[in-house]
């Protein structure tokens, strides 16, 4: 064992036979293969122990998620569920909606906008500056929507926002 042939760590030990001095190596550690000389790390990744990226690393490995994931039990990676976790993730009069590694923001109506496109913090439209309703009459702009009114002896017909002549003859 003097020029200690055995690989790092791995016990050497002097024997003596018919043809003199010789060493014998002890086994390869737990998590190698070989013959105590040489000795080779195992790649545990090779038995897909994590559900999303492994790294071997001699004696061991690491599993990891990709954004959007968080790591239990070592093993799994799970989706973030980010709409949960940050409620106001998108901002006011939004709906979150969670996917598979992320979330989409969209604004909770109609009758809102979203000032930068992603659908992240909308505002209210006025349908009736921009003439986006239906009324015949007047437009009442809302949070989110519109409603319609009509003129003296007129009547609203309750789905077009339609004003109707009232019949007083009858």
């Amino acid at each position: 064992c003097q020029k200690d042939p055995c690989f790092a760590g791995v016990n050497c030990t002097n024997t003596y036979g018919a043809s003199g001095a010789d060493a014998v190596c002890d086994p390869c550690p737990s998590w190698a293969t070989g013959d105590g000389r040489s000795c080779t790390d195992i790649d545990e990744c090779a038995t897909y122990p994590c559900n999303q990226i492994c790294t071997n690393n001699i004696g061991y490995y690491n599993c990891s998620c990709v954004s959007g994931f968080n790591l239990v039990n070592e093993t799994t990676c799970v989706d973030i569920d980010e709409c949960a976790v940050t409620p106001d993730i998108c901002g006011t009069n939004t709906i979150c909606t969670n996917t598979n590694s992320s979330y989409n923001c969209s604004c909770k109506s109609s009758g809102y906008v979203s000032l930068t496109n992603d659908g992240k913090n909308c505002t209210d439209i006025d349908e009736c500056a921009k003439e986006l309703d239906t009324c015949n009459h007047h437009c009442n702009n809302t949070i989110g929507s519109y409603n319609c009114t009509c003129f003296e002896f007129y009547e609203n017909d309750g789905l077009q926002g339609q004003c109707n002549d009232i019949n007083e003859c009858n």
